[in-house]
């Protein structure tokens, strides 16, 4: 199971930065919060319900140990960066 997103390499930054700089180029920056929350998760992943979510239903429901089955990725998950690097790149190659 792939685990890990690429990064750039400082020098790469920084080589980039002063290409800019020479060619008087604008840059922009951004932050995408929710991005790990934008991408589908390819395993089958459960996860225990968060412990201040009521679950309402009959007693022998919620005597039961819940668990909920993770369809997009979530923070914490060692999965989130290789899932949204995948959804970044097939994004770049369909356009």
């Amino acid at each position: 199971m792939e685990t890990f997103a690429p990064l750039a390499k400082f020098n790469t930054l920084r080589s980039l930065l002063a290409l800019i700089a020479e060619k008087d180029w604008e840059l922009d920056g951004m932050d995408v919060k929710p991005a790990f929350l934008n991408s589908e998760v390819e395993e089958t992943i459960y996860m225990d319900i968060p412990h201040r979510l009521k679950v309402e239903g009959p007693a022998s429901l919620t005597d039961r140990h819940i668990v909920c089955l993770l369809i997009k990725s979530i923070y914490g998950l060692k999965q989130s960066p290789s899932a949204w690097y995948r959804k970044l790149n097939q994004f770049f190659v369909d356009h």
